[in-house]
């Protein structure tokens, strides 16, 4: 957890309504590796220097950590490197939720008590948008819907691309007159981009902590019951996965439907916007985002396929995965990243 985002994600949703929450308290349980008995000085600091940031409970000496507890907690909690949040009741019994994370991470505190009853009463009351994708994240993003501003996330590894893109995008919106806010996704790019009044940037913790959450949706759903065959928030959540590990641009445009969306690659984007001229007509009649989405959709797909990577101890792996571009079925893989947590 030392390099998660997963600290920064539970320490804004926390303290999310300005103070500490009355019907539950959080203890923080550090999972060490130890080989011995003895507790390398390096990790105590860390250890220390963690706890001082956190706002909740935790161990205040490393030592009374039992090994016995760690093992349990491995074993029966199915932990696997990865932060987990297990809930007990206030009779100190196992709320049954395999893992409580997802809901902290999507809903907060509304999500107590974190129980498989609350998670599908949440869920009946969502739907893919971006409310589900932003909240949260950037809290602001849904008022800046509701006042009728188009919301552009955006990103990849292709410098040029992202000049040339949110250059064209800034031009027609300003011909389709609609107000625009630009959020650049991009945490290890630097550009000397500047598109006015409209730009947004999230910082590189903001940016983890989006793609934790798009994460979260996926297991939540899973933990629900949903699979990636009948449920088409999964399949979104896989498709915007996509064009993360493309490594070539990508947007997605929304507007004041708060669940409209046009998703696509980054060639299919601008070759769109560069020919606003065929599909202007349009605007007005359905709306921006639908006239744009429809119009991406009838130049057919991208020059390059997806590639999709998951992680292999996730739940809920599909059997199968078709290419979100040309429909063919995807073939899988085996690849090593670290993820520093």
């Amino acid at each position: 957890m030392y390099k998660s985002p997963a600290l920064s994600i539970i320490s804004e949703m926390y303290l999310a309504t300005g103070k500490k929450p009355e019907n539950y308290e959080i203890l923080w349980v550090p999972m060490l590796e130890r080989s011995s008995a003895t507790i390398p000085e390096k990790e105590t600091t860390m250890f220390n220097d963690l706890r001082n940031k956190m706002k909740w409970l935790s161990f205040g000496d490393l030592s009374l950590l039992d090994p016995a507890i760690l093992e349990y907690i491995k074993v029966e909690w199915q932990f696997k490197r990865r932060s987990m949040i297990k809930v007990l009741d206030k009779k100190g019994r196992l709320v049954k939720n395999h893992d409580a994370m997802h809901m902290f991470f999507i809903w907060g505190t509304s999500a107590d008590p974190f129980t498989v009853k609350r998670e599908s009463e949440l869920w009946a009351n969502e739907t893919w948008g971006v409310e589900l994708l932003l909240n949260y994240i950037i809290p602001s993003a849904v008022d800046w819907v509701k006042k009728g501003k188009h919301i552009c996330l955006y990103g990849g590894e292709d410098v040029e691309w992202i000049q040339t893109f949110t250059s064209t995008l800034l031009d027609v919106s300003q011909q389709a007159q609609i107000q625009l806010k630009m959020i650049s996704m991009n945490e290890n790019i630097k550009t000397n981009i500047t598109t006015g009044t409209s730009d947004s940037t999230l910082d590189p913790m903001q940016i983890r902590a989006f793609w934790v959450r798009l994460e979260s949706i996926w297991q939540s759903r899973v933990q629900s019951g949903m699979s990636p065959e009948s449920d088409e928030i999964i399949r979104n959540v896989f498709k915007m996965f996509s064009l993360l590990h493309s490594g070539r641009g990508w947007a997605i445009v929304s507007s004041t439907g708060l669940k409209e969306m046009a998703i696509g690659m980054g060639d299919t984007v601008l070759k769109a916007l560069s020919e606003y001229d065929k599909w202007k007509g349009f605007v007005v009649s359905k709306g921006f985002v639908p006239a744009l989405g429809e119009y991406m959709s009838s130049l057919g797909p991208s020059k390059l396929c997806n590639i999709l990577s998951l992680l292999k101890s996730s739940r809920g792996l599909p059997v199968k995965m078709n290419c979100f571009e040309c429909g063919g079925e995807m073939k899988m893989s085996t690849r090593f990243i670290c993820y520093g947590y």
